[in-house]
């Protein structure tokens, strides 16, 4: 077979890097026709992608011909319109269309590297919707935050941001990602203790069986193969001894990356460890294979190709071949510079170090290293810089939420003081209208008992409503002389007005009518059921009635008073009227003067 490299092929002011085989016994002329052919359909479908993203900017919006761009590298041509459309959605409280471009920008950000920029935009979406309390889109906003601080190597912060955004609903799916982020970040992390990353991507791992996600399974494989890879560096250490500790480790970091990669075979990430892991066990043969794959995936993608030279580099150090190790990395390094990559521009300096250490060259080795340490210190630096932006935005992050939650607990207390004010008005007209039948009732039946009880005076019958009686099985029944008794006793009563005398006694009637008291006195009770004071109290209060309709259409000025009312009906005080009054008609003698 016969390899033949295109190196720095540009597209649409994009450099790539193509690779492919032909075959040897092909004669010249084909393989110059297939190449041409091959180029040919390349450079079509570059300027069919530009119409169609000129098309995109120059045509009315539409969101679902950009949601691609959520998982794909968002073209200078269209971010304006994407950043306008952006701010729009924000102005017209458009929370899914503001989310789903928010996920495009840091996306964007993400494979760009221009990780400020989209920090930024994510801290203002995040401080947006905590303000409004969508706890969806809160999630969103979190798990955005933190890649962009994991894309910078702030492992410590963007551990913080996935733990939030794991406390807030979402979906299986995106569980199953943020447990993932979770493991990727505390495994990273230095400082954070108390968080299991290998228990996260097993979970990661669970949640993606029961989608059936191919891509997600591999994934959570290779985070738990990186586990226990315990920080084996292939090119580093590949003249030192190896335990039996790190060795059983390694082979079952490699058992698990092959596991994940018999879901997903082209899984480029995990079949870069897994080349990485045959290098570090010195079968170089094994190691090939995925080494090739990878890369070749690695270059397609401008802003992973100083990751895909640094893998290529790795395995030439472990293989021996110092000089393309060299070369590699020193392209990786050039590649990395122009987009100011310090990352991969460190691990590029990293490799030189290693490759021109091993081959003796000690004076360029030194050389490398210093660059590396420069490149440290001025990661470090902008580290220190990104943690104070970060306390900052966490800070009004923070105040935000304390904001929310203040504007919560007011909206919760005064829901609640609205609701005891509707429930105690509620009450109080409940009660209202109780009091208001309840009065209409009393009135009606003090009216029925006023009409009686003048029905009673007009026509001094005896009154059908007595208390105190005796049952009728003790009361012996009244004989003739009895009834002429009281017939006699009532007409001498009323003739002489005998009532309206408050010393008036049993005794003293008796002598009037010369009968003997006790005769008279069981007259009464045998004829009309109650005792001597009863029976002269029924007229007192028959005087009073009359008194109180006779005074009724008065002026209430000229009116006669109550006690006016009880010394010329009889009685001798107002206590004795009110008791007798009540006891005889069932009313109090206001209640009755009212209803008259």
């Amino acid at each position: 077979m016969k390899e033949i490299q295109f190196q720095r092929l540009s597209l649409y002011g994009r450099p790539i890097e193509l690779q492919f085989t032909l075959n040897k016994v092909m004669p010249a002329r084909k393989q110059h026709i297939y190449v041409f052919l091959f180029l040919w359909s390349i450079l079509f479908s570059a300027c069919e992608k530009e119409k169609v993203e000129n098309s995109l900017a120059h045509e009315a919006f539409n969101p679902e011909e950009f949601r691609i761009y959520q998982n794909e590298l968002l073209p200078d041509s269209l971010l304006p319109l994407v950043l306008e459309k952006n701010k729009q959605a924000n102005e017209n409280h458009d929370l899914a269309l503001e989310m789903m471009l928010t996920n495009i920008l840091v996306n964007r950000s993400m494979l760009s590297g221009e990780y400020e920029e989209g920090l930024g935009l994510a801290n203002h979406f995040l401080q947006g919707v905590v303000q409004k309390g969508d706890s969806s889109a809160i999630y969103q906003a979190y798990y955005n935050v933190g890649r962009l601080y994991y894309g910078q190597g702030l492992a410590d912060m963007s551990l913080d941001y996935f733990l939030k955004a794991a406390q807030y609903p979402m979906t299986e799916k995106e569980k199953c990602r943020i447990y993932y982020a979770i493991g990727e970040a505390s495994r990273s992390s230095n400082t954070v203790e108390g968080v299991n990353s290998e228990e996260y991507y097993s979970k990661s791992e669970e949640i993606a069986h029961s989608l059936n996600d191919a891509a997600m399974i591999t994934i959570s494989c290779f985070g738990q193969s990186q586990v226990y890879y315990a920080g084996f560096d292939a090119y580093k250490d590949m003249h030192l001894p190896m335990s039996k500790g790190k060795r059983d480790s390694l082979l079952y970091s490699t058992e698990l990356l092959k596991k994940g990669l018999s879901y997903d075979p082209n899984a480029k990430i995990s079949r870069a460890a897994l080349g990485l892991n045959y290098c570090a066990l010195k079968e170089l043969d094994k190691a090939w294979e995925h080494i090739e794959y990878s890369v070749t995936e690695c270059l397609k993608i401008p802003d992973q190709t100083p990751i895909g030279l640094n893998i290529l580099s790795s395995y030439y150090i472990c293989a021996g071949r110092y000089d393309e190790a060299i070369a590699t990395s020193e392209e990786s390094y050039a590649f990395a510079e122009k987009r100011n990559k310090k990352g991969d521009m460190c691990n590029s300096a990293s490799q030189l170090y290693y490759a021109y250490k091993y081959k003796g060259d000690a004076r360029k080795a030194l050389e490398a290293l210093e660059t590396e340490k420069r490149l440290v210190k001025e990661i470090e630096s902008a580290e220190r810089s990104l943690k104070v932006i970060a306390g900052q935005i966490e800070h009004n992050t923070r105040l935000k939420e304390e904001e929310l939650y203040l504007a919560q607990v007011k909206e919760t207390f005064y829901r609640r003081i609205n609701l005891l004010l509707f429930s105690a008005c509620l009450l109080f007209l409940l009660l209202l209208v109780f009091i208001i039948r309840l009065n209409n009732k009393n009135r009606h039946a003090y009216k029925e008992l006023v009409k009686r009880s003048r029905e009673w005076a007009a026509y001094n019958h005896p009154l059908p409503i007595r208390e105190e009686k005796e049952s009728a099985t003790e009361q012996q029944p009244p004989t003739e002389n009895d009834r002429d008794i009281i017939q006699a006793t009532r007409e001498r009563i009323v003739q002489d007005e005998l009532y309206k005398d408050p010393t008036l006694t049993l005794g003293s009637i008796s002598k009037l009518l010369s009968i003997k008291r006790t005769t008279l006195s069981q007259a009464i009770n045998r004829s009309t059921g109650n005792n001597f004071n009863f029976f002269i109290n029924e007229f007192r209060v028959k005087e009073a009635i009359f008194l109180m309709e006779s005074d009724k259409n008065h002026p209430p000025a000229s009116r006669m008073s109550m006690e006016e009312i009880a010394f010329d009906s009889g009685f001798n005080d107002r206590v004795s009227f009110y008791r007798a009054f009540k006891k005889v008609t069932g009313l109090s003698p206001t209640d009755f003067r009212k209803n008259l």
